[in-house]
């Protein structure tokens, strides 16, 4: 199986380097900044790694007035003005006008409680040629009608982070969890989904969880032979897709 990512950029997307330098001004609240880059989910399964999007915008999830301009060629993005001690959900939709990614919500906050954050890697899902295609296809589910999450299970090995196969997942709220069995993208005209049966990853170490679009927090958790994960929480709902980066403690 090919490497997910590198290990020091698998550290990254979950909390950052902190700096303890923090954004504080006289007479106003105490704020930060997030420096990092959104790639190509899809393409982290590459042997050349994670790819840059760009054109695209990172906002706060709960607080959208706090957005990054538009992402270069490399996806380096700026975000300016995190309040401090705030829930740290990133936020990317696509400022292309061309549609080509999903607005993504990512399960792993960054943190806010000390200094600026560096080295945060967001994760974009292309909407066309690749794994939604066989979601919507397969699953009869689209982020319009349904609450979606992309879990991406991964474990260490020589070094390297990557696709773990034989993972299972659980979610709480209960929900359907289907499990990646290809990709179109790589793999034109295979089955993109495991049938429902099916209750561990595959090779790719991915699962969909599928769910009613209504707005709620989901404890997500995944479980391995030998190995220990932790748990993450993060609100679901229609209108985006949520990513999440599963890897043993």
């Amino acid at each position: 199986m090919r490497a997910f990512c590198t290990l020091g950029l698998l550290a990254a997307a979950m909390v950052g380097c902190v700096d303890s330098t923090g954004g504080t001004t006289p007479g106003t609240k105490p704020t930060l900044t997030v420096k990092g880059r959104v790639v190509d989910f899809e393409s982290c399964l590459s042997a050349a790694g994670c790819k840059g999007a760009p054109n695209m915008k990172v906002a706060l999830f709960y607080d959208t007035a706090v957005a990054s301009e538009k992402t270069g060629p490399d996806g380096g993005f700026t975000l300016k003005g995190v309040p401090v001690g705030g829930p740290g959900y990133v936020f990317i939709s696509d400022a292309s006008g061309e549609f080509k990614y999903l607005s993504a919500l990512q399960a792993q906050p960054v943190r806010t409680d000390a200094g600026d954050v560096f080295g945060v890697e967001a994760f974009a899902l292309s909407m066309r040629g690749g794994l939604y295609d066989g979601v919507v296809a397969e699953a009869k589910a689209r982020v319009e009608t349904h609450a979606l999450y992309l879990g991406q299970v991964v474990a260490l090995k020589e070094g390297t982070m990557k696709a773990l196969e034989g993972a299972s997942a659980r979610t709480n709220p209960g929900s359907t969890v289907r499990y990646v069995r290809d990709n179109p993208r790589f793999n034109a005209g295979q089955q993109t989904l495991f049938e429902s049966a099916r209750a561990a990853t595959g090779v790719f170490g991915q699962f969909i969880v599928i769910t009613k679009p209504d707005l709620q927090d989901y404890t997500i958790a995944a479980a391995a032979k030998g190995l220990q994960f932790p748990y993450l929480v993060a609100p679901l709902g229609a209108g985006y897709l949520t990513i999440g980066l599963h890897r043993p403690q």
